[in-house]
């Protein structure tokens, strides 16, 4: 997952190394991560991300540089998206993807479960703003395709 994050990172990216365990959780939550999924991604074991968000260990400067692309990620698709919603006037629909398979679907470039998820929390985050209003992609599946 590292090689990927490695090829879809902005170019402006400016890393910071070094990261608090409270930071490192705020970050975890607000891409949505669980522990599990978090650890996947840095490569190590739950314990270690366990041990560092609780501040028994400090973290290591990989996962800081770690969690820098992963907000790189997310500023540069969030500035892609209220780029394209600044072309409207009024408030527009974004398909909200509940699932993972159906994201994986609808993008096959993009079929990784960091992408889905950073994706999910741009969606809330322009909710949140009133950019935007949230449609089920897979109830739209349902009923275009009568799944």
């Amino acid at each position: 997952m590292k090689k990927l994050l490695n090829f879809l990172l902005p170019t402006k990216f400016k890393p910071r190394h070094k990261i608090t365990n409270v930071e490192l959780q705020a970050f975890r939550k607000l891409f949505q991560m669980d522990i599990k999924f978090a650890a996947e991604l840095a490569e190590c074991s739950v314990q270690s991300w366990y041990g560092w968000e609780k501040g028994e260990t400090v973290v290591p400067a990989r996962i800081g540089e770690l969690m820098d692309q992963v907000q790189a990620l997310y500023i540069d698709e969030l500035a892609s998206m209220e780029n394209a919603i600044n072309e409207h006037s009024d408030r527009c629909a974004l398909r909200y993807y509940e699932t993972f398979e159906l994201f994986a679907k609808h993008y096959p470039r993009r079929a990784n479960l960091l992408d889905w998820r950073i994706s999910q929390v741009i969606a809330s985050r322009l909710l949140g703003d009133e950019s935007v209003y949230l449609v089920s992609a897979e109830r739209i599946e349902e009923e275009i395709c009568g799944k």
